[in-house]
């Protein structure tokens, strides 16, 4: 027996005959995995009891709508007690939301997360497939101001108040924003340095009301301002230690080393 999920907009007919029906499924499913060369991330959210996930394919022929040859529209499981885990685009959740390849901006898509209040949840990466070795997954957990670099370590959060789709997002970063070396080629010249526990940066181009975000080497965000002109401005990191990541914006990230 074979069954289809049907989704419509409106009253039609649909008529299903022998056609289509899989008669040898696993040729089928073993054709499609050596086949298959578009790059993936599956992202699995876990708790002790329950375990749920969702997938992100890149194709250079994805759109940012949803994509009959690609996506798969989320279907809720229901029952009390058990996790959804999607994604989120113009109120319609995915399952399997495929995206343009990576050029070189990040692109974030909100998650559709309904957790179980009380318990500790892990979100991590399951798989991650056909992508350029220092391309970077970030979780954006909006609630605490953290991101979270999954490709490192999985993050984990006990849930105080049941969400959906405001709480996480996730940022895939290309490997060019990660590369210090050609960011610094690519773009102005930046001078950083440490003083009585303030952070001097110098550009040698201006821009201004710019957002300026401070992270550490797990990727989390400890310091974000606006500031009015970012040929030169201070940022006080009194208890800063170690490698942090000085984003300007317009993929203008300096690594610096506080000692």
């Amino acid at each position: 027996m074979q069954g289809f999920w049907v989704k419509v907009s409106a009253p039609s007919t649909l008529i299903i005959n022998n056609s289509v029906r899989v008669t040898d499924p696993m040729i089928q499913t073993k054709a499609l995995k050596t086949q298959f060369t578009d790059g993936l991330v599956r992202l699995q959210i876990s708790t002790s009891n329950d375990v749920n996930e969702t997938v992100f394919r890149f194709n250079a022929n994805a759109t940012d709508a949803f994509d009959d040859a690609f996506d798969a529209h989320y279907i809720k499981n229901g029952q009390a007690g058990q996790i959804e885990f999607g994604s989120l685009i113009a109120n319609t959740i995915y399952r399997i939301n495929s995206i343009p390849n990576l050029g070189t901006d990040s692109v974030e898509v909100p998650l559709f997360v309904t957790d179980l209040v009380g318990q500790q949840h892990s979100i991590s990466i399951s798989e991650m497939i056909n992508l350029p070795t220092n391309d970077k997954v970030m979780l954006v957990d909006h609630f605490l101001s953290i991101e979270h670099d999954l490709s490192v370590s999985d993050y984990t959060y006990t849930s105080s108040n049941q969400q959906t789709s405001s709480r996480f997002s996730v940022r895939f970063v290309p490997a060019v924003v990660n590369t210090t070396t050609e960011i610094q080629d690519s773009f102005d010249e930046t001078i950083v340095y440490m003083n009585e526990g303030r952070l001097n940066i110098s550009n040698t181009v201006s821009r201004t009301d710019q957002m300026v975000r401070i992270l550490n080497q797990l990727g989390q965000v400890i310091h974000s301002e606006k500031v009015a002109q970012t040929g030169q401005y201070t940022i006080s990191l009194n208890e800063a230690k170690g490698f942090i990541f000085i984003d300007q914006g317009n993929n203008n990230v300096i690594r610096y080393f506080i000692p």
